[in-house]
């Protein structure tokens, strides 16, 4: 599936040892009787890896048997910060997530705890559609560790099973996040030797509901314009590639807040268009006053 198996993801897959590494868990964890009852409610997805540092973790969750919706995604406390496809629910209604966890995971330490502690993926929201059994599943669940070179992670995914006793009532699971992204990290740079050129390459961090998708703009003006906004991913290639024009970049989170950054052109082009206007103002004023001395000698 495209969200599962990105670029960068697939570079991972392709330095495999030959031996695998200790196994990892992704655990589902829910108050089960309250989400029963209430006919739906928040689900975490950790992760257990004590015996290795996860790298590159990335899989699929779907309801694989009975009738209940996933939704309300939110990343924000995430132990996965280089998401190399936002979370997202598919058309099929799964839940995909792929990301790069730089340095590893290998386990939180807590005050008074002699063992690790799973770390947080991302949580979602359950609602049943019917009343029933429902059961969740992992399928396509891939993580790397990397240690020189990547070496492929067994993995013990967890299935839920949920009877609910309820249809979900109208209840917004969904966190109060008032707070805008924070440390975006923008930049600029020429890709040489490619077709790319110039290229805005860009994160954030939310720790709130989670990013939800990126923006961009390129304008002549030092301020974005409200109507002329694309989405975008990171990298992108600049449609101005004289890099004459400011570049913004956008990020929303998942509550809507958004937080807008820029960076100006380069240096060279922007005296290069103060030279052109000027020259430009020059000419025509010159032009004019010809042209008016030019009528008033006829008169």
């Amino acid at each position: 599936m495209k969200y599962i198996f990105s670029t960068i993801f697939l570079s991972f897959a392709l330095l495999l040892a030959v031996l695998p590494a200790q196994a990892a868990k992704l655990i589902l964890k829910t108050d089960l009787e309250t989400i029963q009852k209430n006919g739906g409610g928040k689900i975490e997805i950790l992760l257990d890896s004590p015996d290795e540092k996860v790298n590159a973790l990335g899989g699929e969750l779907f309801v694989s048997s009975g009738q209940a919706t996933l939704s309300d995604i939110n990343d924000g406390q995430s132990i996965i910060s280089a998401w190399l496809d936002q979370p997202v629910i598919s058309n099929n209604g799964s839940l995909v997530f792929s990301g790069i966890i730089p340095g590893g995971f290998s386990g939180l330490y807590a005050a008074n705890t002699p063992s690790v502690l799973p770390g947080l993926v991302l949580s979602f929201n359950i609602k049943s559609q019917a009343k029933g059994n429902v059961t969740l599943s992992f399928k396509n669940v891939q993580a790397y560790a990397n240690q020189g070179e990547s070496v492929k992670i067994i993995t013990e995914p967890e299935t839920l099973a949920i009877n609910f006793d309820h249809l979900a009532e109208n209840v917004n699971y969904q966190a109060d996040d008032k707070v805008a992204p924070t440390d975006i990290d923008f930049s600029i740079i020429k890709m040489p030797d490619t077709k790319l050129g110039w290229v805005a390459i860009f994160s954030a961090q939310d720790s709130g509901s989670g990013i939800d998708h990126y923006e961009i703009q390129e304008s002549l003006l030092s301020k974005p314009e409200n109507d002329d906004w694309r989405k975008a991913t990171s990298p992108v290639a600049l449609q101005d590639q004289s890099r004459n024009k400011y570049v913004f970049i956008k990020a929303v989170d998942r509550s809507g807040n958004q937080k807008i950054v820029s960076l100006p052109p380069e240096p060279n082009t922007l005296n290069n268009l103060y030279y052109l206007a000027a020259g430009l103002i020059i000419i025509l004023v010159t032009a004019a006053f010809v042209i008016y001395r030019f009528i008033k000698n006829k008169k």
